[in-house]
C-alpha cells in the first residue's frame, strides 16, 4: 500500500525556499559588518583617524575577520543555486514523463473509439403480417448503440421473462447472461473489453500522484456512455473482468453515474451488494474510505 497526500504546489514552495537561504546569506554578510564595525568602534573609542596607517589596520581587521563569514555566505548561495538547478532538472523530466503519459493515453482513448465506432449488433425484428403468420427481419446496428441494444436484448429481457423473487442481487444469473453474450458477441466486445482494462491499467501503473491518475481516470470514464458502464458493470462480474477490471472500477469510482435504469436491478448499485461502495463515489469520499492509505492494486 502506498500512503499519499494531496499535492503541493511545488513551484511556489521552492521559491519560497530560495528567497529563504538568500535572505540567510544577505543577513550573514551585512550582520558581520555591523557587528564587527560596532566591536571595533566599542573597543578603539575615538574620532576617525586621519592618518592613513590606522585605516590600513582596520581594513586588514574587516578583511581578516569578514572573509570568512563572506566565504560561507557565498558558498550558501552556490548551495541554493545547485538546488535550484537540481529541482529545475526534475521539473523537466517530471514535465516530459508527463507529455509521454499524456500521448500513450490520448492514444489509448483514440484505439478504444475507433473499436467502439466499428462495433455492431444483429438484432431480430419481427413484423406481424396477419394471424398465422409474421415477417422476421435483421437489423444491424453500429457504434455505441451496440451496447444498448445488448443490455436490454441480451440482458435485461432475459432478465426479466426469468426473474426470481430474491432479496438480493442475483450474482449467478448474471454470470450467466454475460456468459451468454461472451458467447455470441465475444469476437466483437473481447477487444473492446481488453483496451479499456489496458487503458484503466495505464492510468494506474502511471508514476503521478493519484489526484493525476485520478483525474485521467474521470476524463476516460467520462467518454463512457451510460449503456458502456451497464455492460461493463456486468462483464466485471466473472472472468478476467472480475480479476483485474473489477479492481480498477473500485478503485478509480467508474460506476459513479450509473443510475438504476441502467442496472437489471436497482439493488445492485447498493455499496457491498456487487461491488465496494467506492465504485460509486468521488474521489474525496474514497479518500476517506482508504483513511489516507491507496490501494495497491495486485502486480503494482
Amino acid at each position: 500500500m502506498r500512503r499519499f497526500g494531496r499535492p503541493e504546489d511545488f513551484v511556489a514552495q521552492r521559491r519560497r525556499l530560495f528567497r529563504r537561504y538568500l535572505r540567510v546569506a544577505l543577513y550573514l554578510g551585512a550582520g558581520g559588518w555591523l557587528i564587527l564595525i560596532g566591536l571595533y568602534l566599542y573597543e578603539f573609542h575615538g574620532a576617525l583617524s586621519a592618518r592613513p596607517e590606522d585605516w590600513g589596520v582596520f581594513g586588514d581587521y574587516l578583511g581578516g575577520v569578514l572573509s570568512p563569514i563572506l566565504a560561507f555566505a557565498s558558498f550558501v548561495v552556490v548551495l541554493v543555486s545547485l538546488y535550484e538547478n537540481r529541482i529545475q532538472a526534475a521539473d523537466e523530466r517530471r514535465a516530459r514523463g508527463m507529455e509521454t503519459v499524456m500521448t500513450a493515453f490520448t492514444r489509448l482513448l483514440e484505439r478504444v473509439t475507433e473499436v467502439v465506432r466499428d462495433l455492431r449488433y444483429e438484432r431480430t425484428r419481427v413484423t406481424p403480417v396477419g394471424l398465422a403468420a409474421a415477417a422476421a427481419s435483421v437489423d444491424e446496428v453500429r457504434g455505441r448503440e451496440v451496447f444498448r441494444y445488448m443490455f436490454v436484448e441480451a440482458l435485461k429481457v432475459p432478465y426479466s421473462h426469468d426473474r426470481s423473487a430474491r432479496d438480493t442481487p442475483e450474482r449467478e444469473r448474471y454470470v450467466a447472461l454475460m456468459k451468454d453474450l461472451d458467447a455470441d458477441w465475444g469476437y466483437e466486445l473481447g477487444v473492446y473489453f481488453r483496451l479499456l482494462n489496458h487503458l484503466f491499467t495505464f492510468v494506474d501503473m502511471a508514476t503521478l500522484s493519484l489526484d493525476e491518475r485520478t483525474r485521467l481516470a474521470n476524463f476516460a470514464r467520462a467518454q463512457l456512455s451510460s449503456y458502456e458502464l451497464s455492460i461493463l458493470f456486468y462483464n466485471s462480474l466473472w472472468g478476467e473482468g472480475r480479476e483485474t477490471f473489477k479492481p480498477l472500477a473500485e478503485k478509480y469510482g467508474l460506476f459513479k453515474h450509473l443510475h438504476a435504469e441502467h442496472v437489471l436491478d436497482p439493488r445492485d448499485l447498493a455499496p457491498g451488494a456487487l461491488f465496494a461502495e467506492t465504485a460509486f463515489v468521488g474521489f474525496d469520499r474514497r479518500l476517506e474510505i482508504w483513511k489516507g492509505v491507496e490501494p495497491t492494486l495486485e502486480g503494482e
